[in-house]
């Protein structure tokens, strides 16, 4: 019963997606979402790329012929015993549905995702937080029934203690939803705790000065002791994740134990919370200022350089929100601020530290504020340009420098960096700090599937298979149209080691799902080639 359920299912939720093919006063013919969206003036290209690169008809095809035996036209057909109905159901390859439905599905809230009316259909299902119940203890029944009060939620113990162990282990080591759960339960403590402390904070404004006063909570406390309490590094950075992820709330007390904690950590401690806190911007803010400058004075490279960049995005943030509210007023020379972390650093150092200020302004995080530095970004593009441009060894026919112009154009810079270090040895100094940087994410990632793409390559290129295939595994699940992609995931896998099997599955399902060219099947037998030589 349930497998007959599914299958008609599936059948529905395609016919739905896409028109069928049927006379026209037939009595199955409908409009699919496909043509709607057309007669509305919008793009169904998703739909019908997914359709040209899939299997899609004849999958379709063999779940409708079980379907219309057992789930749609039965009672009006030729008479089929119950075992015949049982073996087609039986013989079904349930699996194979699935796999199939689960393409369709994606390609469903692709669809919904680019257009604008449609939004809200591929967010159906997703967890709404910050939304509380009613206050009003009765309410007056429209048919005058009699309504039994619901118990209010209790709220959640931000003062407790044990919560706190209980959500901190949850964001550790929970899944997804518990993760989530743990996040705003830490942005609730950190707003509404109980106050232990009060900072104050003096901010030169001329001649004169202004000060302002800020409150360390409870779970603020909380949180700095156990970042001083021994932790292992892997749960330090967890801790330091759970923190960036609630800054849109109260920056500076988040920033203050980071800070705090700072002070005598490790060198690979401090270059995370260097790295925090750009990302939490909190100013102004003395002690902020004091570590960053001090980790600037470092004779360790790495550590150099994150906390310039700290420096460059907390600029950014406040700089480009000043100029924002002021009609493109300006408190400080951005070229001249940029040169003052750029002037003690080698040739190597400062195109590092170029690619990540160009990748930061224009990245997902920081490129709000990158209107009132366009011409400051143009020109950090033609420095990277020139600078890009002396270390390729670039051909007659100039294809990699028509590249690098492409990569700018796109904001891609982990493409930039996998295009300069593939031209060098990899021993090369240049190939290990291009590759370590788009890894560790001191060179953001822009928002687009090609800049997603370039980051898993440089973590194959480190050996690091696990993090490339979840990265090309996303691309693969929101283009299920993009057949390349699923077959960049299978490539992978091969190379990953012990996931010998889940290659295995993987081809079979793209195998079954996709319609594949000669190049595209040629590429799936040399995966199985290399499997099988493991």
């Amino acid at each position: 019963m349930l497998k007959s359920r599914v299958i008609t299912d599936i059948v529905s939720f395609c016919d739905c997606l896409v028109t069928r093919s049927v006379p026209t006063n037939a009595l199955q013919a409908m409009d699919g979402l496909d043509k709607l969206i057309v007669d509305s003036n919008q793009s169904s290209v998703i739909i019908d790329d997914f359709v040209t690169a899939s299997n899609f008809q004849t999958i379709l095809q063999t779940a409708r012929d079980v379907r219309d035996k057992v789930g749609g036209h039965i009672e009006i057909d030729e008479a089929y015993t119950l075992a015949d109905i049982l073996a087609d159901l039986d013989n079904y390859d349930l699996r194979k549905g699935l796999d199939f439905f689960e393409s369709v599905d994606a390609v469903f809230s692709k669809t919904c995702r680019s257009i604008l009316y449609l939004c809200e259909y591929a967010i159906d299902g997703a967890r709404l937080h910050s939304l509380g119940m009613s206050h009003v203890s009765t309410s007056v029944p429209y048919a005058g029934d009699t309504i039994v009060p619901q118990i209010p939620r209790k709220p959640p113990s931000i003062n407790d203690e044990q919560a706190y162990w209980s959500n901190l282990r949850h964001w550790l080591d929970g899944d997804d939803a518990q993760k989530e759960d743990a996040r705003h339960f830490f942005g609730q403590a950190f707003s509404d705790s109980q106050v232990i402390e009060i900072v104050e904070e003096t901010e030169r404004i001329g001649s004169g000065h202004r000060m302002s006063k800020h409150e360390l909570r409870k779970a603020h406390q909380f949180l700095s002791s156990v970042l001083s309490d021994g932790l292992s590094d892997f749960d330090f950075i967890g801790v330091i994740e759970l923190i960036v992820s609630c800054r849109s709330g109260w920056p500076y007390p988040l920033a203050e134990i980071l800070v705090r904690n700072g002070r005598n950590a490790s060198a690979f401690r401090q270059w995370h919370i260097c790295y925090a806190l750009g990302d939490i911007s909190s100013s102004p803010h003395a002690i902020v200022c004091e570590f960053l400058e001090a980790c600037a004075d470092s004779n360790i490279w790495p550590l150099r350089l994150q906390a310039a960049l700290a420096r460059f995005k907390i600029f950014v943030q406040n700089e480009g929100l000043f100029r924002l509210n002021h009609k493109g007023q300006t408190t400080a020379s951005f070229d001249t601020f940029v040169e003052s972390l750029l002037s003690p650093m080698s040739e190597l150092e400062r195109l590092i530290c170029q690619l990540a200020f160009a990748s930061i302004i224009s990245g997902p995080h920081f490129g709000a504020f990158l209107p009132p530095f366009q011409s400051n970004y143009e020109n950090l593009q033609n420095q990277i340009e020139l600078l890009c441009l002396s270390f390729l060894d670039d051909g007659g026919d100039k294809s990699k420098a028509g590249t690098l112009k492409q990569l700018l154009q796109s904001n891609d810079y982990v493409g930039i960096c996998l295009l300069v270090a593939l031209d060098c040895d990899n021993q090369h100094p240049m190939y290990i700090a291009l590759i370590d940087n788009c890894c560790n994410g001191s060179i953001v990632t822009t928002g687009h599937d090609q800049a997603a793409r370039h980051l898993a390559m440089c973590l194959l290129l480190k050996k690091e298979h696990h993090t490339a295939f979840e990265i090309v595994q996303r691309i693969a699940n929101r283009n299920p149209e993009w057949v390349d992609i699923q077959i960049l995931a299978a490539e992978i896998l091969a190379d990953t080691p012990d996931a010998e099997d889940q290659a295995k599955q993987e081809i079979d399902r793209i195998r079954k799902v996709y319609s594949l060219t000669p190049d595209f099947e040629m590429r799936l037998n040399a995966i199985e080639t290399k499997n099988a030589a493991r």
